[in-house]
């Protein structure tokens, strides 16, 4: 149709062209003209004209013109801009769906099926449960002007999530319509197993429709820790906690950290870490998976009560180091002079820095002389679970 407006326009161009003689008189096709000035009479006459043919005009200019466009009977190229469009206004009204879905105004009248179905389910048409944010990726497919299609993935809500998108494509007339459409949900491709499997865990944790103990005994594999787990959710969900990612630190451990969020108001973060393998993780809160072991306790506990016996030689307690034996044995040698009375306190702690866990003893002396000193045992956590020790400031 717009090829034959422009024709025609074309056409109205030249008929009015036609319709003006040189001494710019209006004349009629078939009937005489007579215009007076200064007193002198001139009759114009012209050749009466047939109705003009607009289709054989056309016929005519493309015979002479085959590579115009206008001569064209294939729409034009369809881009990815165009596809685009299409897919999103698709997606606007599907939004609100409520307010009625004009199933004709986006799919193929070609393809009664795809109407029915759109009629009769739209909602079909989406996975429930997400709500579409942006598009990530496309591409359009037209090698084949009889079979385009576009491939469109968007990002969910559900950070974990994109949707992928096959729509086909095809002009009816002049207009693109969907001529086929189907989806699916697939794993936000940006993140490892890891990180989906967290996500998952946040999720069930915050499902109030799911058993405490089933959901702790399926993420934490020590009976202990899982029992601990769900007595901690059953408390923390009636008071309206929720759990949200917050960061991760991949090291020798794979430890992330959530938000806990209170009804009322206040947070903090927890630290959790991931263990084992891809089909096979599971989760441990950090301040239980990085406490110091029972063997650091005892190997630590032993080393100091060696270091306040003053039987034994500076040499023979510092020996237990793997590193600054010798600054160990100065400075030993040093209190030795004063004496040592009693150990006052003990307590443990833990440091991870993203890389190597430490374990530390902090260690307050009683000496003879009523003074105090404090000594801290480092142990590093080794590959394997080996702990290496020395004495830091």
């Amino acid at each position: 149709m717009k090829k034959i407006v422009i024709f025609a326009s074309a056409i109205l161009f030249l008929v009015t062209f036609i319709g003006c003689d040189k001494s710019g008189m209006t004349t009629t096709a078939g009937t005489s003209s007579t215009s007076t000035t200064n007193s002198t009479t001139t009759t114009s006459t012209l050749p009466s004209t047939s109705p003009v043919d607009i289709s054989t005009l056309q016929e005519d200019y493309c015979v002479a013109h085959p590579d115009d466009e206008l001569c064209s009977d294939e729409p034009a190229p369809v881009t990815v801009e165009a596809a685009r469009t299409l897919f999103n206004e698709t997606i606007a009204d599907y939004s609100n769906l409520d307010d009625g879905f004009d199933c004709s105004a986006h799919f193929s009248p070609n393809n009664t099926e795809l109407l029915a179905t759109c009629a009769s389910d739209p909602v079909s048409f989406m996975p429930e449960g997400y709500t579409i944010q942006t598009i990530v990726e496309e591409t359009l497919h037209d090698e084949n002007p009889e079979n385009l299609s576009y491939t469109v993935s968007v990002d969910t809500d559900d950070e974990t999530k994109y949707i992928v998108f096959e729509i086909g494509l095809e002009f009816v007339g002049e207009v693109l319509y969907i001529s086929s459409w189907a989806y699916e949900v697939i794993d936000n491709p940006n993140f490892d197993s890891q990180t989906l499997f967290i996500y998952q865990f946040i999720a069930d944790y915050n499902n109030t429709s799911l058993s405490s103990s089933n959901v702790c005994s399926t993420y934490i594999e020590n009976a202990i820790e899982a029992s601990n787990c769900s007595y901690a959710r059953d408390t923390k969900l009636e008071g309206g906690y929720q759990m949200a990612f917050l960061s991760k630190s991949v090291g020798t451990y794979y430890l992330f950290y959530v938000n806990a969020y209170m009804p009322h108001g206040g947070s903090g973060s927890e630290g959790y870490i991931v263990t084992g393998t891809e089909g096979a993780y599971h989760i441990r809160e950090a301040s239980a998976a990085f406490y110091p072991t029972s063997a650091f306790d005892t190997e630590t506990i032993a080393f100091i009560y060696e270091y306040i016996n003053e039987t034994l030689t500076s040499s023979e307690v510092c020996d237990f180091l793997d590193s600054g034996v010798s600054a160990c044995q100065t400075e030993r040698d040093d209190y030795l002079e004063t004496g040592f009375f009693t150990v006052n306190d003990m307590t443990s702690s833990y440091y991870y820095d993203g890389t190597n866990l430490y374990y530390y003893r902090n260690v307050t002396i009683d000496m003879r002389d009523e003074t105090m000193i404090n000594i801290r045992i480092q142990a590093k956590v080794l590959p394997g679970g080996d702990l290496e020790y020395t004495i830091v400031d």
